[in-house]
């Protein structure tokens, strides 16, 4: 599986996500577990794994991540051997556990716990599809 560095939020600072999940993680970098969507981006042909999620937006069906990017999502959750094949290579890559599915969660528009980056994302330079 191929990793690339994901487009700044700045350039891009909404992604549609289409046959999509969310999970609920304890992430190395962060004081508390985090919850990531994965998806796949449509315009773009590839997997997505989001940075943390910050806040759901239930009345519009968009989420927003700590590095301000929104996810709008689009379809009913799903998902693909693209998503499943980046999401198990994120997790092994940044020594990750998966903790539950909260795709429930932010259909029914509860919040994540607040959570604080204690550590930066590595830049080893092997890049990724994620901002952590």
């Amino acid at each position: 599986m191929s990793f690339w560095i994901s487009t700044p939020y700045s350039q891009e600072p909404r992604l549609v996500l289409v046959r999509w999940r969310a999970w609920e993680a304890q992430v190395p970098n962060y004081d508390a577990p985090s919850w990531h969507l994965v998806g796949y981006l449509a315009d773009e042909h590839c997997a997505k794994v989001s940075s943390a999620v910050a806040f759901v937006h239930p009345d519009t069906d968009e989420v927003t991540t700590k590095t301000g990017r929104t996810y709008a999502l689009s379809g009913p959750p799903g998902v693909d051997a693209h998503v499943a094949a980046l999401w198990e290579s994120w997790q092994r890559q940044h020594s990750v556990t998966v903790l539950r599915e909260v795709t429930t969660d932010v259909l029914d528009g509860r919040q994540p716990v607040a959570v604080k980056l204690i550590r930066g994302p590595d830049t080893r330079g092997d890049g990724n599809s994620s901002d952590l």
